[in-house]
């Protein structure tokens, strides 16, 4: 005898799984430096794995408003507070969990604007003319040999003027270190300094990123 059977019983849909994040990846930025003083920044950032309400742009570890143009591009506003003196920032883009993670880091450099560079260097140069025509007896060659100070400071974000004071003392002492030791003749070890120094200035000028190639 063949009964009908009833089953009672719900219906229980599996989990939603939500597929993680994938990290972010930067490749590039624009601008990449700045002199510094500027307003607000807006900054571009290349790369790949950007998506809305995931990815976020960080400035030294601190969070920027940032808005996802597409997921190869998004921009980051960076406040003028962040780029206000010489100096340099590390970007990065990070998505968040699940999954995410963080791109590498590109560094962002702020330089010292041409017309504060070009002013500290002409106020080094009055500095030392001054000097020179207060006293006679020190050496031009020791003032002039102070330009790889100008390019010293402005390769390590520090004031010209102090490089500068600094490189002339070292080149004096140096110069009388090698007259008293009668190693060389002080006119010699004049000229040798003043040629290196001048040497020297030109390269760092040319490796510093804070000094525009036709400043001078």
């Amino acid at each position: 005898d063949l009964a009908p059977v009833s089953f009672n019983y719900t219906y229980v849909p599996p989990p939603v799984v939500i597929p993680p994040n994938p990290p972010a990846i930067l490749a590039a930025i624009a601008p990449a430096t700045v002199p510094a003083g500027g307003g607000d920044l807006d900054l571009t950032v290349q790369g790949a794995n950007f998506e809305s309400g995931v990815s976020t742009a960080y400035w030294n570890g601190t969070p920027l408003a940032t808005t996802v143009d597409s997921s190869s591009q998004l921009t980051a506003v960076v406040p003028a507070a962040f780029t206000a003196s010489p100096g340099t920032g590390s970007v990065m883009v990070q998505n968040q969990a699940p999954g995410g993670g963080s791109s590498a880091p590109a560094v962002f450099t702020v330089t010292v604007p041409a017309a504060q560079l070009a002013l500290m260097t002409a106020f080094s140069v009055v500095i030392g003319l001054t000097l020179l025509a207060a006293s006679p007896q020190v050496p031009a060659g020791v003032i002039r040999g102070a330009l790889a100070g100008v390019a010293i400071g402005a390769l390590l974000f520090i004031n010209p003027l102090i490089g500068a004071l600094g490189v002339a003392l070292v080149i004096a002492l140096m110069i009388e270190r090698l007259r008293v030791g009668r190693v060389l003749t002080g006119d010699v070890a004049l000229a040798m300094f003043l040629s290196s120094g001048l040497a020297v200035a030109i390269v760092l000028i040319g490796l510093s990123p804070n000094v525009h190639i036709d400043l001078f």
